[in-house]
């Protein structure tokens, strides 16, 4: 925690902080300028990380809804 990691993310290297530290996972807080921030959205909202919607089903929305109303 606290140790200062540059990351690669595609073509960027980015500067940030380990913020917390786990048996399976980590977190950093990026050190970005505007630029950077502009392609790391950029960058996780595009491409493959794109979770394209490709129909709604009403019934199983409304059902979905309604199970969560009764918990």
């Amino acid at each position: 925690m606290g140790s200062i990691a540059s990351i690669k993310i595609g073509t960027m290297d980015v500067l940030g902080t380990i913020v917390r530290v786990s048996a399976n996972s980590f977190a950093v807080n990026f050190s970005h300028s505007e630029r950077s921030r502009a392609n790391l959205i950029r960058h996780v909202f595009s491409g493959r990380y794109r979770a394209d919607v490709e129909g709604v089903q009403p019934a199983e929305v409304a059902l979905g809804v309604l199970s969560r109303l009764w918990r």
